[in-house]
């Protein structure tokens, strides 16, 4: 018996040192033998990629540390648009990755997968194949997002909502929000959202995602997994504020229709890239006005690793690609700065909301602190020359509503106090859908400079001096309703 088993280790051990040498000869390696051969420790889901940032510290004074990118360690995203898209899926089949998921809009982002129970550094594998070190452009870590936690409000004696007049023009303006969801209780007493005005709408018949969801979808995975219902609250209040419905918003109101798209897991306040790629697309061809996106990660660019850089051009092409993709649809993009407290510059950058700095239907929105005496000092910042944050509007202990089946008992009022460029991004987003109200088919980029139009610079006294510029929207909204608009003057 002992000879008998003996005999078929042998066999064996015979038959994978055959396959090894073959795979030497021939230059063919099987998964199985190299996935047999890997030493890496087993990938449990997620990782952290560490960047060290005393070449950022040393040229702005503010910061010595180390920065961290968390990621899903055993995927990697592909651009299909990238010039050797090929060349990299059969180089990831040949190093054993498994095609998963496909974004059914837009140009079809695939996500692809190494097997679970075995190790790899996929952060190794996503600079261009000139490095030496990467497979090629064009694949992205599927990067993990969060959402901050809101201050539950107890009573209804402390909305300071202001006096709103109706001012509406012949458009009803659309509004996509790519977020956590939205409130989707049906009965108006427990929704202040329904109970204050806002409208669904949802082409459900959109051949990319057929569904019959009148509100929007929730999108998890890479696949439709039902109707956008909010589990977080932070969406709920996006629309909130996106409707009028804030301590922050102007003196006028007007009338719009919202569509939203879920791209969060669960409870948690947690997504990821290729889910909210696959929404973004999907809000994109709902055809809105606008496009509001209250989410982000940071990414530190070392200039001296070639990875690094490599990197960061995929990050930044993926989100130019859905720009330009948005503005021959003549949307508009409304994006939070972020509120890492960070002066984003080209070493230092926030997506997708950087990528304003090169495109004209791109807004990036930061804030300014409850006083509104100057910038917030959680919000990114940036100096104005370099386009990376386009205005600033109030994003401070903010007002707004929230699910009331996400609150305590004791404080169901139905709203919150938050603070964030979340909640900065969609009061641009909220004047931009009034802008269209107006003036539907004003180009994406004549709308981004006559925000411009109706912005001054300020200086923090806080914060190293910078200068931000600041969006009087409630001007804007006023010369609206007026008729007044003071447009900027024609390029020559």
């Amino acid at each position: 018996m002992a000879t008998s088993k003996r005999s078929k280790f042998l066999i064996i051990s015979s038959l994978l040192i055959l396959l090894s040498s073959l795979g030497i000869i021939f230059n063919i390696q099987p998964c199985f033998i190299k996935l047999f051969n890997n030493n890496n420790p087993p990938c449990n889901g997620i990782s952290t990629l560490t960047i060290g940032t005393r070449h950022i510290s040393d040229k702005f004074n503010y910061r010595d540390s180390l920065f961290e990118l968390k990621y899903k360690c055993n995927q990697l995203i592909l651009n299909p648009e990238a010039n050797n898209a090929n060349e990299i899926r059969d180089k990831l089949v040949k190093n054993c990755f498994k095609l998963i998921k496909k974004c059914p809009c837009g140009p079809g982002f695939e996500l692809y997968e190494y097997p679970p129970i075995h190790g790899i550094e996929v952060a190794a594998t996503t600079g261009a194949g000139a490095s030496g070190r990467g497979i090629g452009d064009g694949l992205l870590l599927n990067v993990l997002f969060e959402f901050d936690e809101p201050k539950h409000l107890v009573n209804m004696d402390s909305f300071p909502f202001p006096d709103q007049e109706e001012c509406s023009g012949a458009h009803i303006s659309k509004i996509a929000i790519v977020d956590s969801g939205v409130d989707l209780e049906t009965s108006v007493s427990q929704n202040e959202l329904m109970r204050n005005g806002w409208l669904p709408f949802n082409d459900m018949g959109l051949t990319c995602v057929p569904n019959d969801y009148p509100r929007g979808i929730f999108y998890l995975d890479g696949a439709l997994a039902g109707p956008p219902n909010d589990e977080h609250g932070h969406g709920s209040s996006v629309n909130s504020v996106a409707i009028g419905l804030s301590s922050s918003a102007s003196a006028y109101k007007f009338s719009c229709k919202l569509n939203n798209v879920r791209v969060t897991a669960n409870s948690t306040k947690e997504g990821n890239l290729f889910d909210a790629l696959c929404g973004l697309y999907y809000a994109a061809n709902q055809n809105p006005d606008v496009i509001n996106i209250s989410w982000g990660f940071e990414n530190i660019v070392d200039p001296q690793d070639i990875q690094s850089v490599d990197r960061d051009k995929n990050f930044n092409d993926a989100f130019v690609q859905f720009s330009q993709y948005a503005k021959n649809k003549n949307i508009v993009i409304v994006a939070g700065a972020g509120n890492g407290s960070i002066h984003l510059c080209e070493f230092i950058k926030f997506y997708p909301a950087s990528v304003a700095a090169t495109q004209d239907n791109f807004i990036t929105v930061g804030a300014i602190n409850g006083a509104q005496t100057d910038m917030a000092r959680f919000s990114n910042r940036a100096y104005i020359q370099d386009n990376l944050i386009t205005v600033s509007v109030p994003g401070e202990d903010v007002v707004m509503a929230y699910p009331k089946y996400l609150q305590h008992n004791s404080t169901r009022t139905g709203y919150v106090k938050q603070s964030g460029t979340s909640f900065a991004a969609p009061l641009v987003t909220n004047i931009v859908a009034m802008t269209r109200s107006f003036y539907p088919d004003m180009p994406s980029s004549e709308i981004k400079t006559l925000l411009l139009n109706y912005s001054q610079p300020a200086t923090s006294s806080e914060i190293n001096n910078i200068q931000y510029q600041v969006l009087d929207y409630r001007l804007l909204a006023r010369d609206l309703c007026r008729n007044e608009v003071n447009f900027p003057p024609a390029p020559l």
